[in-house]
């Protein structure tokens, strides 16, 4: 049977963000970064945040878009062949008591400065709820919601049906 506790030998140090609400739900380190210091963190109704030294005692979070923190970032990720490629899904598909619906798949192509959401994602109930997302070397996307398991060979132009689920079972299509 499991235990819950600590973990012998971590010590935990919080380094926020701390000056926003929400659940955090994603953690990526940048890729851009040699020093290792920059991270990318989100949440529910927190949105999408970046410190660029997460050493300090203290890090500085700032906001990357005040219009993100009406969603549900669940995901972000990188294209590990173009790591100026990134990525974040929207939507808390776990139905706790505040859950939100998400607005599909965003993208950025210039390491996070700008984002825009990918429209084969938008008001497309396949994409209401990204939990997971990963790009793989070859740059195809996957994308797992609560429809299924979908993969972009292009961008996030075009998606297509890897797994879907029915009834609460996963067919294999």
């Amino acid at each position: 049977s499991k235990i819950a506790g600590a973990i012998p030998g971590v010590n935990w140090q919080e380094r926020g963000p701390n000056n926003c609400g929400g659940r955090t739900r994603t953690i990526m380190v940048d890729p851009n970064d040699p020093t290792k210091k920059t991270v990318w963190s989100a949440g529910v109704a927190g949105g999408l945040w970046k410190t660029t030294d997460i050493n300090l005692s203290s890090p500085i979070w700032v906001s990357q878009n005040d219009f993100f923190l009406i969603f549900a970032i669940t995901s972000i990720c990188y294209a590990p062949n173009n790591t100026q490629v990134f990525y974040f899904g929207t939507g808390e598909g776990y139905f706790n008591a505040d859950f939100q619906r998400g607005n599909g798949i965003w993208k950025s192509t210039d390491g996070g400065s700008t984002w825009n959401q990918l429209a084969s994602t938008n008001a497309n109930a396949n994409f209401y709820y990204v939990n997971r997302m990963v790009v793989h070397s070859s740059g195809d996307i996957y994308v797992a919601t609560n429809s299924g398991i979908f993969r972009s060979q292009n961008g996030g132009t075009t998606w297509t049906s890897v797994l879907s689920t029915v009834s609460g079972s996963v067919t294999n299509n």
